[in-house]
């Protein structure tokens, strides 16, 4: 698509209006982890993944999950949703 005021190419997640840039809130965030990142916590053994989406993906092949859990009345970073 082709802006008819000032005839810039607008990429997906621009704004349509002149001037044209990235809106808000629709950034892209990049999967890959360059270099990777080695995880313990849910494995036998440390396990070294070069995407986020394949730490997902061995995840739930054991039936795990990354999500917020409440450690308790002594949890500093969460509270209680109850």
């Amino acid at each position: 698509m082709t802006c008819d005021k000032c005839q810039h190419e607008i990429a997906v997640g621009e704004w349509p209006f002149c001037p044209h840039q990235v809106a808000k809130g629709l950034e892209y965030f990049e999967d890959a982890v360059p270099g990777g990142f080695v995880v313990e916590n849910g494995f036998d053994q440390p396990t070294k993944f070069y995407s986020r989406s394949e730490h997902r993906a061995a995840l739930a092949k054991r039936g795990l999950e990354i999500r917020a859990k409440w450690a308790g009345p002594h949890d500093k970073v969460m509270s209680r949703w109850v």
